[in-house]
């Protein structure tokens, strides 16, 4: 009886372990391949990183990518409503008929893209990441809120500012017609940001335009502006430059900043656009700055100039005899 009871107890269990190897066996090597039961809940291709920046953002101009792990048994409900979500998109919203959805379980490998935190929605539009913060209380996906926030996401929404076009479309030193401006000064140092940034902008739609300058093509501007932290935020206001030194950088932090806690933030006017003639003087003097050899030849010049000038005008005329 004994000896009975044992074998079908080892039977049972190496049966077990068949049954739910080809489960356990993707998430245990890592390869990044689909987790059979969600894909059997959820039909939604499974991909890792490389599979996004090498092939699918170059073939798709629109991706829904969520992004979880596979010990997260909630999620599953998640994955069918961006199913439905991608459905409904395509039908509904002309330009995101091409819509894609993808879902990922190597939350590390998003991280490229400044994304941290899982379970997330990323929207990606022509390679430019936006994720989705609109969760509701009940910690899950809605698909009609998702949908209401892809009319406004379906296109990038924070606009490239440069040396060129900076005081043209902001009106910064002015203050004039164009409002407040929020812009993040930053380069391929300090980018991380630009996601949330972008699902700022998203939040701001309507409200305030949300900018960014890239430090590196914009050297005048950096100049102008004194530009010294990477990234910099600021608020450009009536003619005032709000400084953002805030600890948080969440959207709901950046958004209330830039709706009303600007009023309490470090501030001053913002410089005005350099004239030709000021230009002309700031290149001369740091060309001499840099050649302090010739500025001290130029100074030594100047003053002898200035004694023979002195010397000449100061000789008394031929004298005039009066008959």
């Amino acid at each position: 009886m004994a000896t009975t009871t044992f074998v079908n107890f080892v039977c049972i269990y190496f049966a077990t372990i068949l049954l739910i190897l080809p489960v356990i066996g993707p998430v245990l090597a890592g390869d990044g391949e689909a987790h059979p039961a969600h894909e059997a809940l959820a039909p939604i291709q499974h991909i890792t990183g490389q599979d996004l920046t090498s092939r699918l953002l170059k073939e798709h101009k629109h991706i829904l990518l969520y992004v979880y792990e596979t010990a997260c048994s909630e999620c599953l409900h998640d994955l069918l409503t961006v199913q439905a979500i991608q459905d409904e998109a395509a039908e509904t919203i002309p330009e995101l008929a091409g819509l894609k959805a993808f879902a990922s379980f190597l939350p590390e490998q998003m991280m490229q893209f400044g994304i941290s935190g899982h379970p997330v929605l990323i929207f990606f539009r022509e390679g430019v990441p936006v994720p989705y913060e609109g969760v509701s209380q009940s910690k899950r996906l809605q698909a009609q809120d998702v949908i209401l926030w892809l009319l406004t996401a379906k296109s990038t929404t924070t606009i490239l500012l440069n040396d060129d076009n900076f005081e043209h479309d902001t009106q910064a030193s002015t203050g004039a017609t164009t409002g407040d401006w929020f812009v993040m000064f930053y380069d391929s140092s300090c980018d991380k940001l630009l996601p949330r940034w972008e699902t700022l902008a998203v939040s701001l739609k309507g409200k305030k335009p949300v900018g960014r300058v890239d430090k590196a093509s914009s050297p005048n501007l950096v100049q102008r502006l004194n530009i010294q932290k990477c990234p910099e935020l600021i608020l450009f206001r009536q003619g005032k430059m709000h400084y953002y030194e805030l600890p948080k950088d969440d959207t709901k932090t950046l958004e209330s900043f830039a709706l009303s806690v600007y009023q309490n933030a470090k501030s001053g006017p913002v410089p005005k656009v350099p004239s030709p003639f000021d230009k002309v003087v700031e290149a001369a003097a740091g060309f001499l700055k840099k050649y302090p050899v010739l500025f001290g030849l130029t100074s030594g010049a100047l003053l002898l100039t200035l004694l023979v000038i002195l010397v000449v005008t100061s000789r008394p005329g031929p004298h005039v005899h009066e008959d």
